[in-house]
This record gives structure tokens, C-alpha cells and sequence, in this order.
């Protein structure tokens, strides 16, 4: 469901639900086993590359310690196997040459095995004649007899003619008690006359000795380590495996059975449960293996898979519990959203209604007003009695005091509506305060007051900033002043209180010698409807806003404002506002309203209330005006279609047809007749009424009661031709000056004619580019504004008046979005003119 505001009404409506709805419908009961289950994945699926990696690197270190011990224990069968088949071959070689007998080969082979542990295998040593009886064991003399030409470390040197090396038996079962395990190890021996076989040398093996050195080569308890030839039958294993070294070693369950084996020698071992390494022990065909089982190597492993799925399951569990919490979180708030939603429409829906509501009473006081105070302007021309014009003058004073108060109201509701829109133009401050001593100085010389301005000397002359509101909040504090105040005077100051490169803190001051104010009422002085003592307002009136207005201003403008004061001993208010510093100098107003010339002019008038129309009739008719009168808009646009007139005064609020659409029907009219300037008269004084009214092709808006002086200004810059488009159009010369005299004299003095002419020359160079740019800008209104105030900027500063002028308020427009191609065809107007000028005085080159 969705929310419609329409004026004051909320309704509900169904529509289609966004994804973003849908999720906030779920319960949070199934967002939080979503999440859970999304969070269990992701951080899964990355813990499992992370475990399998880890896997993988400890099965490659594991497997690297193998090799490594492998390596070593094969080195060691190496080594020791070796230097024992170097000392018997030896002695062989010896004994094979006649320079040594059978007996001294025996005597030589003992007396070495006590030199060397390496040797020791020696004191086992056994001799067999060429029929394969024992004649001779230095380890157990109950074999000597035995026959032992079947064994086939016998046959293998007896059928082997010719060879001479070292075999290698397997391992067998001695046939005399104790029927102990042992491996021979056996050489050929050989006569000298014609190398005839004459029986073998053989030595057993210590098997003990390889099972303790394998033993110290393994880094873990659960390694095993063997020394077997290709048929997987085992010579030795380490001691830690084989405690019983008399008996035969156990077969590990990694080394399959010769039956079980796949014909090669890496089918002996299993490799689904073990890792295994194995080494060739070279010359020998023995190799020596290593292996451990699988479950140990990843015992820790498992460990850290445990922990980290547990950590995970947290992880998930937490982020479901607190994904489950935090959507019905959102979900409360998304129900609070809306309910404020549905407030703000209804509060937004009330200020409407209170916007409309204070527009109508506006139009409803204020229309009556233009006809009480009018009619009384009027008939203060007239010839009275003194006791009839002191009558008229209350009534023009009660008037203008109830309008005042109007104004007030207006004033402050605008603010609370945030309606509040601050201009920033270049003024001057010492035209501010004449402006306000001029309109306070006859209440001061009628109270009998003194009245001064100090306007301090280090003040710029030009700055940046709103003069209207700066101007009324000075009028507000000074008539405020002289309202309290009924012995001494009024004293203005205006001084720079702080100053820098961009900003200057102005400080305004208004010190009076009235009757003073209680201390303990100076924090509420700026308050709404709130005065000093409420006597006051009967003795003196006043709405009790004006001083709660001129905070809000002040406070708009980035400044404060304050009050010091005693009971009678007068009062100091004063305020402080930042204002930048003017971007050129201001050309002052040489032509007042009432100066402005107004040849009589044939005005169509569209009102609706019947005062109203003799006020306006007998107003511009004393100038000599020609009026036609109609009381709605639908009249007057058939007036307008059917004759032509030089200007037209358009009420906006009437029956049948308002001002506002009959403006858009008139302009919609053909040629010439759409172009009739339209004079906006309306009671309505809110900024959106008189931005309703320009949107509708009105050239300007007055406010009743009607200002006669302004309109007067306005109706005699139509009789001369001028745009009516602004009233600030409608306040400058009747004809601006080119150039600026003083300023291109100072820059000649200053740099001599040579560079004035290079300087003047480049200016006008540049202003016809940056026109011919705001040209081929057309309606953008951004980009117009950024060219208008380039060359705002810098025509000045070389003197050429009119076109910064005319620049600026293509600048100001440009600013509110209007795009006056009139102003901009004036602006190309200028920059021609000027150039013929300068070439005229010769101060440019003919081009």
C-alpha cells in the first residue's frame, strides 16, 4: 500500500511491490537462517581452499622428511656394507694372488673386525670349501660341517664363473639351535693357478645395528622405517618396530605381501593410508623405505578443520541471530518511516493550508487597504479643513500601521515556512543609510529627535550581500528607537568591526535615550509577540514581531544579533553580519522614481473590485492616461485580442477568469499584440505568488496596496521604450554612460597612454568573445550565467560601464533561470557601441 497526499487527504492506494518490499515482508526468522546459511557457505567454501591448501603443504612437508630419512638410512646400508666388501675383497684379492693362505685370510678378517664397529659384522665370518661344507665360523663353531651347497648364497658364486662380487642372500633361519634369524653376506674364492672355485667367505649381518640407526633417523613416533629388496622381503627395520631383533621383523601394513604385489617394485606398498618414501641403496639392489600413516601426519590438521567449522557454524549462527534482529530492527523502522511519512505529508499538507489560508487573508485585507489608503492619498490632494485633514491624517496613519502590521505577519510566517530567499548583489552601504535616514527623518523631526548617521571611513565603499533586508532590519531597530524614545535622539553608527581579503564583519549600532528596558526582560526581547512591558503595545503598538524578524534575518545572513540596556537610560541594539566584498563597483541611480518622464499611455486595467478600479482610474488619469476597465481576465483577453494597448494592469485573483491564465492567453495571442508588457496587482505578497506570475509571462509584480511611485517608474520606462522587465530596470539611468570616465583617466595616468591602449584594446577583444560565446551558449542558463559573470567582472575594471552592467543582469537572470535573449541582443548593442566609441576618442585602433 503507498501513501497519496493530496491537499489535506491521505489515502491509501495498492501497487506493485518493489524486491525491496518483499524482503522487508519476510519474517526475520528465515532472513536470519538465510544469512546464516549464505554466511556457512561463503566462509566454507573459503576455509576449504585455505584446509585443503594446508593439506596439501603438510603432506609435501611430511613427505620431504621421509625422503630425507630415507635417504640417510640408505646411505648408511651404503657405507657400511661397503667398507665391509672393500676389506674381504681385499683380502680375497690377496689370498687369490698366493701372497696370502686361507689361514692368514681367516686371522686378517678377525683381527679387523675388532679395529672398526663398521667391521664388526666380521667376527661373524664363515668359510665353506668348494663342495659348500662349513670348514670355519668365528660366531657359532656348531656349524662347522653343515653342508651348505643348496643355500644360494653357495650356488650363486659356484655357477657364476669368473665373478668375484659381493651377494647379498636373503634373509634365513640358521639350521642349528638356537634356528636364529641372520643374513649372509658372501664373496667367491678363488685360486691363483687357474682361478678355480675353491669355496666362498661369508659374514652375517648385524641386523641390530641397522634397526638402531633407523631408529634415531626417524623424527616421529609413528615412522617406520625398512630396508627390503624389490620382492618386499625385509633385511632390517627400525628397533622401535622390531623389539624382538631374534625373531622375524613384523610386516607393516603399508608393505603389501609378495602376493598381493602388482609386478613393480611401487605395487609393495599401499599409498591410500601411508605416505611412503623409499631410496635405492646402490650396487646392492636393496633399497631402504619410510612411511607413516596418513591419520597421523593430519591429526593436527583435523584439528584445525574441527575448529575452524566450529568457528564458521558461530560465525553463521551469530550472523543469522543478529541479521534475523537487525531486519526486524528495520522493519520497525520502515513502520516509523512511514508513519513519519504520513505525519510530514499531513504537517506538509497543514503548511499548505496555512500558506493558502495566509495568502487569502493577504488578498482579503490587503485588497480593501488599496482602497482605504488610496482613496485617503487621494483626497489628501483635495482642499480640506484642518479639523478634515487631521481626521484623514489618522486615517492614513491607522492605515499605514495596520498594513505594517500585515507585513509583519507575512514576514514572520514566511520564515517559518522556510520561504526566506536572501539576494547577493553589489550595494553601498552609505546608500543603505541614507535611504533609512531619509524614511525615518521626518518621524524624528516630527518628535522633535535627533537623528545622526556615522558611516565609519574604513568601511568599503561597495559590498556583496541582500541591502533590502539589511535596510529593513536598520529600519525596524531605528524606528523601534524613535518610537520609545521622547527627549534626546537616535544615533546610527556603521563601522568595520573585523576585515579580510574576502569578507568584512559589519557592525551596525542604534543607540537611543528612551526609556530603557527591564534587564531581566532583555532575553525575551527577540522573541515572537513578545515587547518589553505589555503596556507598550497599548502606548506604543506594534505586532510584537519586528524584533523577532530582524534575528531571523540576521541569523539567515550568518550573523547575531544583541541589546544592552537599562531602564532609563536609553538602549544599544546592535548586529553583526559577514558580507564579501562587491565584485565591481555599483553604478549609483542618478534618476528617482518620480523623475522618471511618462508620456500618457493607453493601459487595459483587469480588476475585479470596484475601488479598486476608481482608485486606478483616478490615479493615472490625473497623468493623462487613457484607461479601459474590465472586471475579470476572460474580458480582458478579448480586449486584448480586439485592440492594442501600450500596457495592460492585470489583477491576479478574479472571477471567471484569474490574471494568471489570462496572461498565458494573451501571450499566446498572435503578434504584436502578445507583446504587451503585463503589470502584475497583487494582494498575494508570498515568493511563490510572484514566481507563479512571471512563469506566466507577467513583466513584473506589484503588491497591494499599490507603491504609487513604483508603478509610476515602471509606467514611464514603457512610455520611453525601456524593458519592464525588472524593477531594479526600472530604477537605473534613463541612459547608462559607456564608459567610465575617471577610471580609464587613472589607469592613463597610471600606465601611460601606450598600455591604455593595449589594456582597452584586450578588454574589448574579450567582451566580444565572451559575447559571441553567451550567443552560442542559447538557452543554458549555467553556462550563460559563468560568461555573464566573466565579463561582468572584468569590463569594469576597465572602465567600459554599460556593458558591465548590461552583463550583470544577464547574469541575474541567467541565475534564476530566465533567458532574456532581448538583454543579450542589448548586451551585443554595448559592446558594439563601445568599440565605436574608443575608436572615435582614438584610445583603440580602427579594426
Amino acid at each position: 500500500m503507498g501513501v497519496d497526499v493530496r491537499g489535506d487527504r491521505l489515502t491509501d492506494k495498492p501497487q506493485d511491490l518493489s524486491w525491496r518490499d518483499r524482503f522487508a515482508s519476510l519474517r526475520p526468522g528465515i532472513v536470519g537462517a538465510a544469512a546464516a546459511l549464505v554466511i556457512v557457505i561463503v566462509f566454507g567454501a573459503g576455509a576449504s581452499w585455505f584446509l585443503w591448501r594446508d593439506r596439501s603443504e603438510v603432506l609435501a612437508g611430511t613427505r620431504a622428511e621421509l625422503t630425507s630419512s630415507a635417504t640417510a638410512g640408505a646411505g648408511m646400508v651404503e657405507r657400511g656394507v661397503g667398507t665391509i666388501d672393500i676389506v674381504v675383497s681385499l683380502a680375497i684379492d690377496e689370498f687369490a694372488s698366493g701372497q696370502m693362505g686361507l689361514e692368514d685370510l681367516k686371522a686378517w678378517l678377525l683381527r679387523q673386525s675388532s679395529y672398526s664397529n663398521a667391521l664388526s659384522s666380521l667376527s661373524s665370518l664363515f668359510l665353506a670349501d668348494a663342495q659348500g661344507i662349513v670348514t670355519f665360523s668365528g660366531s657359532n663353531p656348531a656349524v662347522i660341517g653343515l653342508n651348505a651347497s643348496d643355500r644360494d648364497y653357495f650356488t650363486v658364486h659356484r655357477n657364476a664363473s669368473g665373478a668375484r662380487g659381493i651377494f647379498i642372500d636373503a634373509p634365513l633361519i640358521g639350521r642349528v639351535k638356537p634356528h636364529r634369524r641372520f643374513v649372509p653376506m658372501t664373496w667367491p674364492l678363488r685360486t691363483s693357478a687357474d682361478g678355480r672355485f675353491a669355496g666362498i667367505v661369508g659374514v652375517v649381518a648385524h641386523s641390530e645395528s641397522y634397526a638402531d640407526v633407523f631408529s634415531i633417523l626417524l623424527t616421529q613416533p609413528d615412522q617406520i622405517m625398512v630396508l627390503i629388496d624389490p620382492l618386499g622381503r625385509i633385511y632390517a627395520m627400525d628397533s622401535l618396530h622390531w623389539p624382538s631383533l631374534d625373531r622375524e621383523p613384523p610386516r607393516p601394513d603399508f608393505l603389501l605381501a609378495p602376493s598381493d604385489q602388482r609386478g613393480s617394485n611401487s605395487g609393495m606398498f599401499r599409498s591410500d593410508d601411508y605416505l611412503v618414501a623409499r631410496t635405492e641403496v646402490r650396487g646392492l639392489g636393496l633399497q631402504v623405505a619410510t612411511a607413516v600413516p596418513v591419520v597421523s601426519v593430519l591429526k593436527a590438521w583435523w584439528v584445525r578443520t574441527w575448529i575452524a567449522a566450529v568457528l564458521i557454524g558461530l560465525a553463521g549462527l551469530g550472523t543469522g541471530v543478529l541479521a534475523g534482529l537487525l531486519h526486524r530492527y528495520v522493519r520497525e523502522l520502515r513502520r516509523a518511516a512511514t508513519a513519519a511519512q504520513v505525519a510530514q505529508a499531513r504537517a506538509e499538507a497543514g503548511d499548505r493550508a496555512k500558506a493558502q489560508f495566509l495568502a487569502a487573508m493577504s488578498h482579503e485585507i490587503r485588497t480593501p487597504m488599496t482602497g482605504v489608503l488610496g482613496m485617503a492619498d487621494l483626497l489628501a490632494a483635495e482642499r480640506l479643513k484642518p479639523r478634515q485633514q487631521a481626521y484623514l491624517q489618522a486615517i492614513r496613519t491607522s492605515g499605514r500601521h495596520l498594513l505594517s502590521v500585515i507585513n509583519d505577519v507575512l514576514d514572520f510566517s514566511r520564515f517559518n515556512a522556510g520561504g526566506l530567499v536572501l539576494e547577493d548583489i553589489d550595494f553601498s552601504v552609505a546608500q543603505i543609510g541614507e535611504q533609512t535616514r531619509s524614511i525615518l527623518a521626518p518621524t524624528a523631526r516630527d518628535k522633535g529627535l535627533r537623528l545622526t548617521f556615522d558611516l565609519s571611513p574604513d568601511l568599503p565603499v561597495t559590498l556583496r550581500g541582500d541591502p533590502t533586508r539589511l535596510r529593513q532590519i536598520l529600519v525596524n531597530l531605528v524606528g523601534n528607537a524613535l518610537k520609545f524614545t521622547s527627549e534626546g535622539g537616535v544615533d546610527v553608527r556603521i563601522f568595520a568591526k573585523d576585515m579580510n581579503d574576502e569578507q568584512v564583519l559589519c557592525r551596525f549600532e542604534v543607540e537611543d535615550t528612551g526609556i530603557g528596558i527591564p534587564s531581566d526582560r532583555l532575553d525575551d526581547l527577540f522573541q515572537a509577540f513578545t515587547q518589553a512591558d505589555l503596556s507598550t503595545t497599548r502606548k506604543y503598538g506594534g505586532s510584537g514581531l519586528g524584533l523577532a524578524i530582524c534575528r531571523q534575518l540576521v541569523h539567515a545572513m550568518g550573523g547575531k544579533i544583541g541589546v544592552k540596556s537599562d531602564v532609563g537610560q536609553g538602549s544599544l541594539f546592535w548586529f553583526e553580519v559577514p558580507l564579501d566584498h562587491a565584485r565591481a563597483e555599483p553604478i549609483p541611480h542618478s534618476v528617482t522614481w518620480q523623475e522618471v518622464a511618462s508620456r500618457p499611455l493607453r493601459i487595459l486595467v483587469a480588476e475585479d473590485v470596484e475601488i479598486n478600479r476608481d482608485l486606478i482610474q483616478a490615479a493615472l488619469g490625473r497623468d493623462g492616461h487613457e484607461l479601459v476597465l474590465v472586471e475579470n481576465g476572460q474580458e480582458a483577453v478579448r480586449m486584448a485580442g480586439q485592440e492594442q494597448f501600450d500596457v495592460i494592469l492585470m489583477d491576479v485573483q478574479m472571477p471567471v477568469m484569474d490574471g494568471i491564465e489570462a496572461t498565458r492567453r494573451i501571450r499566446a495571442l498572435p503578434p504584436p499584440r502578445n507583446a504587451v508588457p503585463i503589470l502584475a496587482l497583487t494582494a498575494n505578497v508570498m515568493e511563490a505568488e510572484r514566481k507563479r506570475c512571471r512563469e506566466a509571462g507577467m513583466n513584473e509584480v506589484f503588491t497591494k496596496p499599490v507603491v504609487w511611485p513604483e508603478l509610476f517608474a515602471a509606467l514611464g520606462a514603457i512610455s520611453q521604450g525601456k524593458p519592464s522587465g525588472s524593477r531594479q530596470a526600472c530604477q537605473e539611468q534613463v541612459e547608462l554612460a559607456l564608459l567610465d570616465e575617471e577610471r580609464i583617466g587613472s589607469l592613463g595616468s597610471m600606465a601611460g597612454p601606450a598600455k591604455l591602449a593595449e589594456f582597452l584594446s584586450n578588454a574589448m577583444m574579450s567582451a566580444e568573445q565572451l559575447h559571441g560565446e553567451i550567443m552560442e551558449a542559447g538557452p543554458e542558463p549555467a553556462a550563460v550565467a559563468k560568461l555573464a559573470h566573466r565579463l561582468a567582472g572584468t569590463a569594469p575594471s576597465f572602465g567600459l560601464t554599460r556593458i558591465g552592467t548590461i552583463a550583470r543582469e544577464v547574469e541575474q537572470r541567467a541565475l534564476i533561470g530566465e533567458h532574456d535573449a532581448a538583454l543579450i541582443g542589448n548586451l551585443g548593442i554595448a559592446v558594439a557601441e563601445t568599440r565605436q566609441e574608443l575608436v572615435r576618442r582614438e584610445l583603440v585602433a580602427a579594426t
